[in-house]
């Protein structure tokens, strides 16, 4: 099944022993389909190691997944070439890149319907493409992001590679709602109000917004496992969140802010202008120095699953933290609060100077902050 073409590829090479990566990373080139090599240039399959794309099974009984490694590979750099592309055309407007993050997300939508394994190395699962479970939530978001970037080009009403569709209808019907259903439907699988549960939730949204399938969005907006009921249940009165380790403190807040963003702009039935959680004091409380509040002197409390911590801090540690700014930056930004801009604004200066902190900033926060 083509399903059991994407594996994570993670038995390493069977000859001297290195992994040759996971994901989008392992050592593969369109000018060697089908095959991987390792970091001592080994590259199989070959003729002792044949894969069928079923993998090859060693003398020990382990699987190794040489052919659904290069799959891997090449879905997950078609993916990030259609956030270039989208992005290339979001700035410029030329169709040139509309036209070629169309074809490839065509394709990805040809396949996507029968990838219902996952990771091959994840069993027992389900999923779309090379992901499982709740990661294909992860994923799934991606995609809408940047077919809502090109959504008004022309070139989505060419011929798609599935025969009687335009390239629109495709991606809508074979990828876009296919995975929003398989998301929405785990959704109350297993319910709970965990961040798992919340990955699912999202991704059925993130496609209700684009196509306007208002179920969807009142589903993650005020479904029991909705982000309001995602804030009200899991943040405290002190703006601190219900699981222990920090770290998914932080993951929770970056997974709600995917939430809030898209119903910033939606239009429907029940939001004609939108839905501004940023304007909710309690939303907004889980925002304001997460991490400095918690700061032991440059340490972190390690409650609950977090790791071990190792560092040894000389000196006064700097009163500042890149992601306390970065979640500073898009309530001040995106609150109608007079006082809480203002109040999170001092809090952008504080820790960025009066630029902002625009240098302090990853990647994907420089183009956030591009268009904001």
């Amino acid at each position: 099944p083509a399903g059991a073409l994407f594996a994570m590829g993670q038995s390493g090479c069977p000859i001297c022993g290195p992994r040759w990566g996971t994901w989008g990373n392992a050592d593969c080139s369109f000018d060697r389909p089908g095959t991987v090599r390792c970091s001592n240039g080994h590259i199989l399959p070959d003729a002792e190691h044949p894969d069928d794309g079923s993998g090859w099974v060693g003398p020990d009984g382990r699987t190794f997944w040489f052919v659904g490694s290069y799959y891997t590979w090449v879905v997950e750099t078609y993916q990030s070439w259609c956030h270039d592309l989208a992005f290339a055309y979001t700035i410029t407007g030329d169709d040139c890149y509309a036209r070629t993050c169309a074809a490839l997300l065509d394709a990805l939508a040809e396949i996507y319907p029968t990838c219902l394994v996952g990771a091959a190395e994840y069993p027992p699962s389900s999923g779309r493409l090379t992901r499982p479970s709740y990661q294909t939530a992860r994923v799934l978001v991606t995609l809408v992001h940047d077919y809502d970037r090109i959504f008004h080009s022309p070139s989505l009403d060419e011929p798609s590679f599935v025969d009687g569709l335009s390239r629109r209808a495709n991606i809508e019907k074979n990828m876009l709602e296919n995975g929003a259903w398989y998301c929405y439907t785990k959704s109350f699988e297993h319910p709970s109000l965990n961040n798992g549960n919340a990955d699912f939730v999202r991704g059925a949204l993130a496609v209700g917004c684009v196509l306007g399938i208002e179920h969807y969005i009142d589903w993650g907006a005020d479904g029991p496992f909705g982000v309001r009921a995602l804030v009200d249940n899991n943040v405290d009165r002190d703006g601190r969140y219900m699981e222990t380790a920090l770290g998914y403190s932080n993951h929770s807040r970056e997974l709600y802010l995917t939430f809030t963003e898209p119903l910033m702009n939606v239009q429907s039935e029940r939001y004609p202008d939108g839905l501004n959680l940023y304007d909710d004091p309690h939303f907004r409380s889980f925002y304001l120095l997460p991490t400095l509040a918690m700061d032991c002197a440059g340490h972190m409390p390690r409650f609950g699953d977090a790791g071990t911590d190792t560092s040894r801090i000389v000196g006064a540690p700097p009163l500042n933290d890149a992601r306390d700014l970065h979640f500073a930056q898009y309530i001040a930004n995106r609150t109608t609060d007079a006082q809480a801009r203002e109040q999170f604004g001092a809090v952008v200066r504080f820790l960025g100077g009066e630029d902002g902190g625009v240098e302090e900033v990853t990647e994907a926060d420089r183009e956030w902050l591009l268009f904001h």
